[in-house]
């Protein structure tokens, strides 16, 4: 995962192809993608919130 200049993250991931997943999101437009993610990145991201953002 990355921070952008924008004020935006990027996650680097494996692109989706399984249909059955596909069908299952909704709203995703045009220009958007599905990158699957490891738990281990989930688990980071949690943790790094809330040291920055909950004072813990």
């Amino acid at each position: 995962m990355y921070a952008t200049d924008r004020g935006t993250y990027v996650v680097q991931g494996k692109v989706v192809t399984d249909t059955t997943a596909l069908g299952d999101v909704r709203d995703l437009a045009g220009d958007e993608t599905l990158v699957e993610i490891d738990p281990s990145l989930v688990r980071h991201l949690i943790e790094h919130y809330q040291e920055h953002h909950q004072g813990g």
